[in-house]
């Protein structure tokens, strides 16, 4: 059998079940999908590659998958990073946002395509080849996605208050779009781009902005990603404004489902944990925002 890619003599980690480790084994390539894995005394002798890798010593696995980014806060890495999450909103991030807008609206460029090709060199160095990115509307990202050949989740952005109210698009405004351009780019490239749903945190996001996700995710077949509970504010936020915690709230509005990915749950108490596993929801634990 003629292939393109060769992988001989490595150590295969399959991630089938804990602890299975294929010694000195061989992973075949044709037309960028693996069409053979088997001990490398075998495959070597049934497949001719264009390109053979030696892989002596090394570890095999498959991609990594980065489950919650920000592409376009790629570029602000170790900019006052030592300030709370909310001041470096206020003093970094909201400017940042105008700025991108900005160049937009003058037609100079869209950052969002060079700022999403570093981000995913970074994550392929490192072996990660998926990410689910909670960030603005902009066909830039899929085509992004698209050239550089990674799978991608792509959760655009919906916030309809706590920001500058000129950054801020009507409600109506922002779901016609949203819905739109999930039904243009769903599935592209070959299946490798596809979507979920971002209202932001609970802060940001009315009831009416996260009972309207909640309807694009049944209607359109995707799923929820949200910050929960990252910071302390965020929690004092909401027993302030909406005299319960926030778990407790999403629960009411019954908003926890298997479609719901909470992002960074570092201020989760043991009752919402709870509620999260009975409603089947999933996390993406990030520590450090």
């Amino acid at each position: 059998m003629e292939v393109d890619i060769l992988i001989s003599n490595a150590f295969i980690v399959p991630m089938t079940k804990r602890g299975v480790v294929l010694r000195r084994h061989s992973i075949a390539i044709r037309d960028g999908r693996v069409v053979q894995v088997g001990p490398s005394s075998e495959v070597d002798k049934d497949v001719k590659a264009s390109e053979v890798i030696d892989a002596r010593g090394c570890v095999a696995l498959p991609g990594f998958v980065n489950t919650h980014v920000h592409l376009y806060q790629n570029l602000l890495k170790g900019t006052i990073d030592d300030l709370p999450l909310v001041e470096w909103n206020n003093r970094l991030l909201v400017p940042i946002s105008r700025a991108i807008r900005d160049y937009r609206l003058r037609r100079f460029y869209d950052p969002d395509y060079y700022v999403t090709l570093l981000a995913v060199i970074e994550m392929v160095k490192s072996g990660t080849t998926t990410f689910n990115c909670l960030d603005g509307l902009t066909p830039a990202i899929p085509k992004a996605v698209g050239d550089s050949g990674v799978r991608a989740v792509y959760s655009p952005v919906m916030v309809d208050r706590w920001l500058p109210e000129d950054l801020l698009l009507p409600l109506e405004v922002q779901v016609r779009a949203v819905k739109s351009f999930i039904r243009k780019y769903m599935n592209a490239y070959n299946g490798r781009l596809k979507f979920m749903v971002g209202p932001t945190t609970v802060f940001t996001s009315t009831e009416d902005l996260l009972r309207e996700s909640m309807n694009i995710a049944r209607e359109l077949d995707v799923g929820i990603h949200m910050h929960v509970n990252e910071t302390r504010y965020e929690v004092e936020w909401a027993q302030k404004n909406l005299g319960m915690r926030v778990i407790e709230y999403l629960d009411s509005i019954k908003m926890l489902s298997s479609r719901f990915l909470a992002v960074h749950c570092v201020w989760c108490s043991d009752e919402e944990l709870e509620v999260i596993r009975v409603r089947g929801a999933h996390v993406s634990h990030n520590p450090e925002s």
